[in-house]
């Protein structure tokens, strides 16, 4: 490491010390990554940190609350339970469309997917996700009602990342870190241009305020600026990471309630994890091997964790209520697809009544891509 790379990192640490970047309830857990960052080296230990912190957010139980509603609407299309392998496809293909937003207008009873956004108190750690996708998904009881599974996170920590929409701020990281790399020839004219101006821009600026739109800046903007700029000069480098986001499913709860901007994000909130899996560099572990037990005729390939004590008789399902099919579409609601068929918005119940498997308990939201059936 050369004298000026030693300089660099000795001002990074020093503004991890003393400038109030890293706040709210995983203010410690951001200050660790931006360690792991520093030494250019992820722990396992913080690792799970982040995995316990990720699934009380809510994005995270907006993710398995989509996958709930996508299996029960294909057990309702299917009349019967799923077999490993379909459980499986309808879960990744859950977790996959979950990932894209949905387009088409908002409107009244409407709840538009988006992509997956750790904000809030995850902010600092996760801003957005390079890549997600499941890793397992299987069956957990005889009864076939409960499924565990994990989906697989990708992300790495930088600071060299798009901040167009803070043009004051993106123009002032640019311009110091064009300092640094004017003549890398040159460690004194270096250190004289960057490092320097990051010092006196630092002590002019207020500890908390400002503006990254307009201007001014203030300490924790512009000490992530000298960060960008010395990532961009190569004293830093992006840190990779992955983790294995556990996830439990009841499927006899029926439909998990939406949790779209009402969930709080922190310690507070959703249920601890299971369990801690995680990946740092390797391929996602394989789903536990089948245990020896006899297996239900009709669910050919599903993983079981258990033995059955007993043999229990099925119920028949309850046949499906008559009328025609219709698939949800970008702006539909329940009022508006019972005024179209009925030409009464006042008997949506009717098609709530007879599709409260698939809609869950909330008749407000309905899911683009489920199939209803409008009773005649």
């Amino acid at each position: 490491m050369g004298l000026l790379q030693i300089a660099c990192m000795t001002h990074a640490r020093a503004g991890q010390a003393v400038i109030p970047y890293f706040g709210g309830p995983n203010a410690q857990l951001a200050a660790d990554i931006f360690g792991c960052y520093l030494s250019e080296r992820m722990t396992l230990e913080v690792l799970s940190r982040i995995v316990a912190a990720v699934t009380r957010h809510s994005t995270h139980r907006q993710i398995v609350a989509f996958m709930t509603a996508r299996i029960l609407a294909r057990q309702l299309e299917r009349r019967r339970k799923l077999s490993g392998t379909e459980l499986r496809e309808v879960a990744a293909r859950a977790v996959e469309d979950f990932r894209m937003p949905s387009p088409g207008p908002a409107g009244a009873g409407d709840a538009p997917l988006v992509k997956p956004y750790f904000s809030g108190d995850l902010q600092q750690i996760i801003s957005g996700i390079h890549s997600i996708g499941l890793v397992n998904a299987f069956y957990e009881d005889e009864a076939f009602n409960t499924v565990v599974g994990e989906y697989n996170i990708k992300d790495a920590y930088d600071f060299d990342n798009d901040r167009s929409m803070f043009p004051f701020y993106d123009n002032y990281r640019k311009q110091l870190a064009k300092f640094y790399v004017e003549d890398d020839a040159n460690p004194l004219r270096l250190y004289s241009k960057c490092i320097v101006t990051y010092e006196k821009d630092l002590l002019l600026a207020p500890t908390t305020g400002g503006n990254a739109v307009n201007g001014p800046l203030n300490r924790p903007f512009v000490f992530t600026a000298f960060m960008y700029a010395i990532e961009v000069g190569g004293c830093t480098k992006s840190l990779p990471w992955s983790a294995n986001i556990p996830f439990t499913i009841d499927l006899a709860a029926g439909p998990v309630d939406d949790v779209r901007g009402t969930a709080p994000d922190g310690p507070s909130g959703g249920k601890p994890p299971i369990r801690n899996n995680l990946v740092q560099g390797a391929a996602p572990p394989n789903p536990p091997g089948a245990r020896p037990g006899r297996r239900l005729p009709d669910l050919p390939g599903a993983r079981q964790r258990f033995k059955f004590r007993s043999p229990r008789p099925r119920p028949e399902p309850a046949p499906p209520p008559k009328g025609r099919p219709y698939t949800v579409k970008p702006g539909d609601t329940l009022s508006g697809i019972a005024l179209q068929f009925y030409g009464n918005a006042g008997r949506w119940k009717k098609i709530y009544d007879a599709n409260i498997a698939v809609i869950g308990s909330n008749p407000n939201l309905i899911l683009v891509g489920q199939k209803l059936i409008i009773p005649d």
